[in-house]
């Protein structure tokens, strides 16, 4: 642009300079050239020109040269400047995450010169209007009522120069938070979650994440750390957090993922276990003898109550009485009135809550050695003495006894002892010969006289190395027990084995069993 000023003034005289102007603003830093020529002994003309290298949109406006003094200024006549071309875009579709089927509005705002300029849109390509359509006409809004599938948008530009297209924008779809998280199962040290997916459009839901921390009134460590955060597959829509702690309470959100990615957290939602029993005894366990009553005394058990103390049982025993058991509530003391003579009280606490008893403390006895003199033992005293196992030592007792008397009873029996040494000993443990024999024949004529003296004579088998020799075999009889007895039996024996002659029996062996030939003539 050229801008000529025409002036008078001696040739000494510094010329003006001449300042462009767009729009009535001054342009101070535009690239511009000026020079002076004189025309005259006092006159002069100054050419200035604007250059502008591309012109842009913001280039256009109504430009003037001025020339600025303290006495008057002067302004050039108004040239404009107007640009004409393809539409250009001040607003266009961007990437963005929206929940499926939720509606939204899309905008896409193109401008001329020259106008006016209509806008198509289009989803994944296709063309969602035509240039008729009232909202064809720039700025142009798209108004979409739910989305179920990731989609790209993009939007044409239409003016009476052409057409331009935006940049694209894809809008992906993911699930919708999960709804009714709640605990279908509560335990003093575990919760079982339940919740409704959420809804992913075209795209299911694989798995969620679960997480928990200790809700701001429990928590001892900070209420944003975490203690659980794990991924879960889907269906079904359950989760199982233990190891945690009783009475305890918790804060516990869950989001769901589909192949698009994850949901909005669903909010914090604050679930308590149940209570538990207390961890440890009551401590500190005193008692203090006053004639006949006892005043027994303790304190609160340390650490985790796991819910709310409720009060405390007391359980006391004397040799001469039965186990009782007192709930003193939330009192840590009890008098015990015992009974004349006074005797050994063991006695034992434990605090209770809503979920049972806690443990017991040990089994302490105050052993009572005279109405005005007490000892109280530790847990290293032994329990309290019990009439019941008192009677199952002396059944135990009484059953050996006479198992061994039983014993010693057969053992004399068989094992008689004589001065011709013990009677009846096995001969097969020391490897003697062995009779067979059974009541079959009787070789005595006078069988009753026989009998009644000595027993009588049976008809044997003696198995030997090579061969098997029928014998006799002399028996007592049964109600022979005597010592006196027993030794006029083996006297016989020992006068037989002095015996060598072929019409009496031959003895074989005078130890034990009496063995002799049959003798068959």
């Amino acid at each position: 642009m050229h801008c000529t000023l025409k002036g008078t003034g001696a040739e000494e005289e510094d010329p003006p300079d001449v300042l462009w102007l767009r729009d009535a603003v001054p342009l101070l830093y535009a690239d511009t050239n000026q020079f002076q020529v004189h025309t005259g002994s006092n006159s002069w003309t100054i050419m200035s020109t604007l250059s502008i290298e591309k012109v842009q949109l913001p280039d256009m406006g109504a430009y003037r040269c001025a020339v600025l003094s303290e006495s008057h200024q002067t302004m050039s006549e108004e040239g404009s400047l107007q640009l004409e071309g393809l539409p250009h875009f001040s607003v266009e579709p961007q990437h963005m995450s929206i929940v499926a089927n939720v509606s939204l509005n899309l905008s896409c705002v193109a401008h001329g010169p020259p106008e006016p300029v209509r806008v198509i849109w289009l989803q994944d390509g296709a063309p969602l209007n035509s240039l008729k359509d009232a909202m064809a006409l720039s700025p142009s809004t798209l108004n979409l009522t739910g989305l179920n599938r990731t989609s790209t948008f993009s939007c044409e530009a239409h003016n009476r120069k052409g057409v331009a297209t935006s940049g694209s924008g894809t809008i992906t779809v993911l699930p919708s938070r999960p709804q009714n998280l709640r605990a279908v199962e509560t335990t003093a040290t575990s919760l079982r979650l339940a919740w409704q997916p959420a809804f992913g459009g075209d795209y299911p839901i694989i798995r969620c994440t679960v997480q928990a921390k200790h809700s701001v009134e429990s928590s001892t460590a900070g209420p944003d750390k975490m203690i659980h955060n794990q991924n879960v597959n889907v269906p079904p829509a359950t989760h199982f957090i233990g190891e945690l702690e009783a009475h305890s309470l918790y804060a516990v959100r869950v989001a769901c993922h589909s192949s698009q990615g994850p949901s909005d957290w669903s909010p914090w939602a604050e679930l308590r276990t149940k209570e538990g029993v207390p961890e440890n005894p009551p401590v500190n366990v005193s008692a203090a003898l006053n004639g006949t009553e006892v005043l027994l005394t303790w304190e609160e058990p340390p650490g985790r109550i796991n819910g709310e103390l409720q009060g405390y049982l007391v359980e006391y025993s004397t040799p001469a009485s039965h186990q009782l058991t007192v709930d003193t509530a939330l009192d840590t003391e009890l008098s015990i009135n015992l009974s004349l003579p006074l005797s050994n009280v063991s006695i034992r606490v434990c605090a209770y809550t809503g979920a049972g008893q806690g443990p017991w403390t040990p089994t302490q006895t105050l052993t009572l050695i005279a109405p005005e003199m007490e000892e109280f033992r530790g847990p290293t005293s032994p329990p309290a003495f019990s009439w019941h196992w008192w009677y199952v030592v002396m059944a135990v007792a009484g059953a050996v006894s006479i198992a061994v008397l039983m014993g010693v009873y057969v053992a004399k029996l068989r094992r008689k002892e004589t001065r011709f040494g013990e009677a009846f000993e096995p001969m097969m443990e020391s490897g003697e010969l062995v009779v067979r024999y059974r009541a079959r024949r009787t070789y005595s004529r006078r069988t009753t006289e026989a009998t009644r003296e000595f027993g009588s004579v049976m008809e044997g088998l003696l198995t030997q190395e090579d061969a098997a020799l029928k014998v006799a075999v002399k028996t007592m009889k049964i109600a022979i027990c005597t010592r006196s007895e027993m030794e006029d039996f083996l006297r016989e024996a020992a006068c037989m084995k002095e015996f060598d002659h072929p019409n009496v029996m031959r003895l074989l062996d005078e130890m034990g069993f009496l063995i002799k030939n049959y003798y068959t003539q």
